[in-house]
């Protein structure tokens, strides 16, 4: 795929110029026409909103560790989603990944909801399964459930997920495996919005990434931004073999602020880019959420980029399809 630059906090990023512009702006509605992503900061867990060049909103996971309640997060979510869900994409049946939908989608179906096949009693806690089949019994919502080892082919991206001039790829989901089943299972999507390419994780294990990395041509594989899987757990993806393939620019978690996992793990992004231990670990069991005064890792020499909504709190990144840029609020959820 071709390489956008990148603008950033905002920090900007051209395509062809790796040169950082740092500027200060409130967050705003993504215009007509760009890609925007945020990176709900939930505490421990994940969330993540998706708009699209269409205007099509994709929730993609809303929980926070055993939570069943984190109203202003919910509430963000809700701003953001304005009223209009496309899709919901729940990556995997851990509560931490989905504690929260309820609550952010209050008054709001969505059109569709994606996931991997499995039985409702899977998403008991929360009392979510209740909800997920009254929602997906409702005739006006598309239940999808994806069956073992679902992938699109590389050729075709996703005609379930319509995101206007940004196409989307399930390059995994539901791959069954012995450790981490869960995890194993989650829906690994890829984003490609011209010269901009993101990937996101869930929980995806070394099983999951194997699985990738056997259907898809490497090469093809490369984006700007990388998800972290497992809110950057030293464990659950031990090698990294996809993030080192994808090469990205920019390495993002998401993660509760002193959590007590110790998520970020040093470890996690070291095994992306090499030189995470030259910089200046103060955190608790060698977690990311030290570095600049932005509170954002950036190394000068490999031109790397770390976040993690432990530190940085909600994380936006846009695009234009040429160039993107990182936005981060800085307003911390409790762990």
């Amino acid at each position: 795929m071709n390489q956008a630059t990148r603008e950033g906090t905002i920090r900007v990023i051209d395509s062809l110029v790796m040169a950082p512009l740092i500027l200060v702006m409130s967050v705003v509605a993504a215009p007509a026409a760009n890609l925007e992503i945020h990176f709900v900061d939930v505490g421990q867990g994940d969330c993540t909103v998706i708009s699209c060049p269409n205007g099509n909103k994709i929730l993609v996971d809303c929980g926070s560790g055993r939570s069943c309640s984190r109203t202003g997060s919910a509430d963000y979510v809700r701003s953001i989603l304005d009223g209009q869900v496309y899709a919901l994409v729940i990556t995997h049946p851990h509560t931490d990944h989905f504690g929260l939908i309820e609550e952010a989608l209050t008054g709001t179906d969505p059109a569709k909801i994606i996931r991997p096949d499995g039985p409702l009693n899977e998403y008991g806690s929360c009392g979510f399964d209740t909800w997920l089949q009254n929602t997906e019994s409702n005739a006006a919502v598309q239940a999808i459930a994806l069956p073992v080892d679902f992938h699109d082919a590389q050729s075709t991206p996703n005609s379930d997920l319509d995101c206007g001039a940004a196409d989307i790829w399930i390059l995994a989901a539901n791959v069954q495996a012995t450790d981490s089943a869960s995890n194993a299972r989650s829906v690994v999507l890829l984003i490609d919005f011209n010269n901009f390419e993101i990937i996101l994780t869930g929980d995806a294990t070394e099983d999951t990434e194997a699985k990738i990395l056997q259907w898809y041509n490497h090469a093809w594989l490369d984006a700007e931004v990388y998800k972290i899987p497992h809110h950057g757990s030293s464990t659950t993806s031990e090698d990294q073999e996809l993030g080192v393939t994808v090469e990205p620019s920019l390495a993002l978690a998401s993660a509760g602020y002193s959590n007590t996992h110790g998520h970020p793990r040093k470890r996690a992004f070291k095994k992306l880019y090499g030189v995470v231990d030259d910089l200046d670990p103060s955190g608790r069991r060698q977690t990311i959420r030290w570095c600049s005064s932005q509170n954002n890792c950036y190394d000068g020499r490999t031109k790397k980029d770390i976040y993690a909504t432990a530190s940085s709190g909600t994380v936006i990144i846009g695009s234009d399809g040429s160039k993107y840029w990182i936005i981060e609020r800085h307003e911390r959820a409790v762990k």
